[in-house]
């Protein structure tokens, strides 16, 4: 036996280390659902899905994670979209559509 084998055979095999949850970007999330990284934040805290993990500054969610479709507060998925189509149809008329004052 070498003295590279003598070195290797004394070591205890370590064990294998468990792989974490896996992350995904904020971003990329956002991208997967379909809607903006602040519905995302709106979502989080409503309870529809888990807060962001903040890790060097960066949001980063669960990547097998699926937004709830039952809200804790009473608050659905569906709801929440209906509002924001309704607030979309408030904010898009233009200065011309609106009368003037005076």
């Amino acid at each position: 036996m070498t003295d590279t084998d003598v070195a290797s055979a004394t070591q205890p095999k370590r064990p294998k280390k468990k792989r974490g949850k896996r992350r995904e970007p904020w971003r990329q999330k956002a991208e997967r659902h379909g809607v903006s990284t602040r519905t995302l934040d709106r979502w989080a805290a409503a309870g529809i899905i888990d807060p962001p993990e903040k890790i060097n500054g960066r949001k980063y969610g669960d990547a097998d994670e699926e937004p709830r479709t039952d809200a804790p507060e009473g608050r659905s998925l569906a709801l929440i979209e209906e509002e924001k189509g309704a607030g979309a149809l408030e904010c898009s008329k233009s200065k011309r559509d609106r009368p003037r004052d005076g």
